[in-house]
């Protein structure tokens, strides 16, 4: 943890004449840290603000205004007093825990499960820093596998909406109907299909028979008298 602002012995007076609370930058922070420990955030955090203005460069008082303002539910403002106690000290643990859970209060998970995990490598035995990182880390995974799965959802739905003019691909099932809707029918019975390639039975038709010739008109006198004079000859 970082050390007290100033020594308490210096005699620093500061403020008093505009409104300011009396006492010096020390007492500004021990009287903070006093109000801090005693459950108020809001009182505390009025005198720390006095002291990082007093001496901007003081971790300590950065450190236990952060602390304010996170107990009084004021995280992004929290954020903004560890970001400046990391920048100052920034091998402080303390400084990247807190500024991490501060991160994840505000939402911002990916880099405040960073700050976490570079505390719980500092102090890998404080289990609240190791159960802290657990915990961002389990959001952000859970957070992953929920926009896996709602860009998933998204797409099957967009595959399942179809637009005028648009046609899904044919099934099996589907292309067989088509198919046998096509196909010319099969004739019943002994009918005959008009193109003649199919009997009643299903089967090739066999040829047609041939039509006769005409009989000339001399063979067939002919052949009557032939017909006329064997009979005549049975009768004798």
């Amino acid at each position: 943890m970082p050390n007290p602002p100033a020594d308490p012995d210096r005699g620093d007076e500061v403020g008093g004449t505009d409104g300011a609370p009396g006492g010096g930058l020390y007492e500004w922070w021990r009287r903070g840290v006093d109000l801090l420990e005693r459950g108020d955030a809001a009182a505390a955090a009025v005198l720390l603000e006095r002291a990082v203005a007093a001496d901007p460069g003081a971790a300590s008082c950065w450190e236990a205004l952060g602390r304010a303002r996170y107990d009084a539910g004021d995280f992004a403002r929290a954020v903004d007093a560890f970001d400046e106690l990391v920048r100052l000290a920034p091998d402080s643990h303390y400084g990247h825990f807190a500024l991490g859970l501060s991160l994840t209060r505000v939402d911002r998970f990916e880099r405040g499960a960073e700050h976490l995990a570079m505390a719980a490598t500092m102090q890998p035995g404080r289990a609240e820093y190791v159960d802290r990182l657990r915990q961002a880390r389990a959001t952000l995974r859970a957070r992953a596998d929920l926009r896996e799965q709602t860009e998933r959802e998204l797409e099957e739905r967009a595959a399942a909406v179809q637009f005028p003019g648009d046609q899904a691909p044919a099934g099996p099932a589907a292309r067989d109907t088509a198919r046998r809707t096509h196909e010319p029918a099969v004739p019943q019975g002994n009918e005959r299909a008009d193109h003649g390639t199919t009997s009643g039975d299903g089967r090739p038709p066999g040829p047609r028979p041939a039509t006769p010739p005409p009989v000339q008109s001399g063979a067939a006198s002919e052949a009557g008298d032939d017909d006329g004079a064997h009979g005549r000859a049975g009768e004798r």
